[in-house]
């Protein structure tokens, strides 16, 4: 039986960072500014929201920081395969959904800011293409994908 207590701690390295308010309303997002998964629209109570808010008041809206990070991202809600197969794609390695030293090698040599944009396009079209996504959710998927930005 799986134990949600071990899992957990994976899960919120996992499940994405910081969406503002501002963009949620963007793309009509009800749950509003979102931490790891929290929406503030629906969890208001959620003692996280001070610690959240005194690091806004302090250092502005919290951006993503790196190509890894938003792999992590993609790969949570794409299946981790998906993901490094799509990098593969981009940096010209073998594309067998393998996270080797050979595709490690490519990425390393790969200009980051550009290996994030293609990556935030190659999800976008994986969710827009999808058959299994219903048209209702992929909205909400589509701004959590592009909800990263790159910072160097």
């Amino acid at each position: 039986m799986a134990d949600f207590d071990k899992y957990y701690p994976i899960l919120l390295k996992a499940e994405g960072g910081y969406a503002s308010a501002e963009f949620a309303a963007k793309y009509n997002d009800k749950g509003g500014e979102t931490y790891k998964g929290i929406a503030r629209n629906f969890n208001p109570a959620w003692e996280g929201w001070a610690i959240i808010d005194a690091y806004k008041a302090k250092n502005g809206i919290p951006k993503w920081k790196s190509v890894a990070e938003y792999f992590m991202d993609y790969g949570f809600n794409s299946g981790l395969g998906t993901a490094t197969k799509a990098v593969q794609r981009i940096v010209g390695a073998t594309v067998d959904g393998g996270m080797g030293q050979h595709t490690l090698d490519a990425i390393a040599k790969f200009d980051q800011k550009d290996l994030f944009n293609k990556l935030v396009n190659a999800r976008v079209a994986l969710i827009q293409n999808s058959p299994t996504i219903s048209t209702k959710n992929k909205p909400g998927l589509i701004a959590r994908a592009k909800s990263f930005v790159f910072v160097p």
